[in-house]
């Protein structure tokens, strides 16, 4: 059963008269248009009939074109969008009804209230669709979108109540008290950490609202890159949400300790460490216990469920960061991918702005980008990039020469910033330590570089 169907012989809310009031004001005074264009959209009415007017209205002013009982008539029957309707008696008699727009902007308010009203209605018909035992939906997607509802008809009340406008007073009076509290805090970072040094000096910290994407082939470190914001996130005191679809939480906290205590990966899963190793292991536990960090490890949650959590979480305990990894492992529907995949970046960069934190989000590069001798990756490697790339605040990608040439340093990354909206792109050399599993800010210096014979090198082309 459909959300409309739920309603049943509920009456919706609604008032023709301020609709048409609205309507017969504006066609006898044009100049009306800017007491209520920031009050109403056609959607609000209730009307096709009427909305199929006023969007013509809006269209006529918006253009510099009168919009009086004649002209607007002679548009919608050339449209045929009102079928028989007899548009000219019609708007004529709400214009002599209304001669005036003296009370337009109230009028105006009326209509914008009973559309809130009708969009409750809807919110709440939807919620019992949800819930119907008939639904094939799974529970938690059922949730997710019961709040997404729910949250459309609270933004609808915040951009109606609060508005989105910002005088260049009030924006220069935001932008001077961000840089007095910069210089407050003599020079320090202005987002968080990544733990790296030269990345941090590239990006300026990951900053709240951004959008942050590290790109990466399979076998690059995505996860650790991802990992390590997630640590010294945490390590710094602030609330963090990890969503995991690549690995469980036991798996992500075991390359957390070898990375933090030096300890080789496999001497942790295999169980092989020495004393000195298996004490700096138990030092790990004792000292991460009190990371104010979450791990979700649900490998079905969409986008939407995403989002759902990471709001419960800053409502109830707060958030200051989110990593999802991977992108190209989140659950989506349709046959078009590419655009699935654009909506899932879309929504997490609006998830950002809405919840004032940074979101990194983890993506796979296409694999021809091995070609070629392991060139350097651009952002057209994201895999399915076009809206990947437009929604991101920042995109870093990652290149390890050592993975395909062995005269290169294995210890030597490049951090890639193919992308900065608010600042240099650039590459931050760093140092990649594969038995610890991390990135830091310099190379390992137990390497000296693969020494062949004249007789080695004759032989790959015999």
């Amino acid at each position: 059963m459909s959300a409309r169907e739920q309603i049943g012989s509920y009456v919706m809310p609604s008032s023709i008269e301020s609709e048409q009031s609205v309507i017969g004001g504006l066609l006898s005074n044009n100049q009306a248009w800017d007491r209520v264009c920031d009050l109403l959209t056609a959607d609000m009415f209730s009307r096709q009939d009427h909305r199929e007017i006023f969007e013509t209205i809006r269209s006529r002013i918006e253009a510099g074109e009168v919009a009086d009982v004649l002209t607007v008539s002679e548009s919608l029957d050339a449209s045929g969008v009102l079928g028989d309707t007899p548009v000219l008696m019609y708007l004529a008699e709400m214009v002599r009804e209304v001669p005036t727009a003296i009370g337009i902007r109230r009028y105006a308010e009326i209509v914008s209230e009973k559309a809130a009203l009708r969009g409750l209605a809807m919110a709440g018909a939807k919620l019992i669709e949800l819930a119907s035992a008939r639904s094939t939906m799974p529970v938690a997607d059922r949730q997710a979108e019961a709040v997404k509802a729910v949250d459309q008809v609270a933004n609808t009340a915040a951009a109606t109540h609060q508005g989105t406008e910002v005088s260049v007073v009030d924006a220069l009076d935001a932008a001077i008290t961000k840089i007095d509290e910069r210089l407050s805090r003599r020079g320090a970072l202005g987002g968080l950490s990544t733990g790296l040094k030269a990345l941090d000096n590239l990006l300026d910290g990951l900053r709240p609202g951004e959008l942050i994407v590290v790109g990466g082939r399979p076998s690059m470190g995505k996860s650790c890159v991802g990992e390590l914001i997630a640590r010294r996130a945490a390590k710094d005191r602030k609330a963090v949400r990890v969503q995991s679809y690549e690995m469980p939480a036991s798996d992500l906290l075991t390359r957390s300790a070898a990375a933090e205590q030096s300890i080789p990966l496999e001497a942790i899963r295999k169980a092989t460490m020495d004393e000195d190793q298996y004490n700096a292991f138990t030092a790990f536990v004792g000292s991460s216990a009190d990371w104010n960090m979450v791990i979700d490890e649900d490998t079905s949650a969409t986008v939407d469920r995403v989002a759902m959590r990471a709001r419960n979480q800053r409502r109830r305990s707060g958030l200051d960061l989110l990593v999802v990894d991977h992108l190209h492992l989140i659950p989506v529907r349709g046959d078009n991918r590419a655009q699935a995949l654009g909506d899932v970046s879309a929504a997490l960069k609006r998830l950002a702005r809405e919840l004032g934190i940074p979101v990194v989000l983890l993506a796979q590069l296409n694999r021809e980008t091995a070609k070629g001798g392991g060139r350097r990756p651009t952002l057209s490697d994201l895999r399915d990039s076009g809206a990947i790339e437009q929604d991101a605040d920042v995109v870093v990608l990652i290149h390890r020469p050592g993975y395909y040439d062995e005269q290169a340093n294995p210890g030597e990354a490049e951090l890639i910033v193919a992308k900065h909206r608010n600042g240099p792109t650039g590459t931050a050399a760093v140092g990649w330590h594969g038995g610890m599993v991390r990135f830091q800010d310099y190379p390992p210096h137990d390497w000296t570089p693969v020494v062949r014979t004249t007789a080695e090198t004759e032989e790959e082309f015999l």
